[in-house]
Formats: C-alpha cells, sequence, structure tokens
C-alpha cells in the first residue's frame, strides 16, 4: 500500500476526519503567529 493511499484510508474513519480538522486548526494557527 502506496502512503497516498494509507493517507485516505486513514481519512476515510471518522476519528481521522477529525484528525484531519484538528491538523488544518493547528496550522492556521501557526500561521497566524
Amino acid at each position: 500500500m502506496s502512503r497516498h493511499q494509507k493517507f485516505f484510508w486513514i481519512l476515510s474513519g471518522e476519528q481521522g476526519l477529525q484528525t484531519l480538522v484538528f491538523l488544518l486548526q493547528m496550522r492556521r494557527m501557526l500561521l497566524e503567529i
């Protein structure tokens, strides 16, 4: 399984979706600094 497929496989779960939102919020906070 390629890294790309693994990434989407993780995101397919609700836990992965919450993680993605969390990472996006973190990135936004870091960019605002």
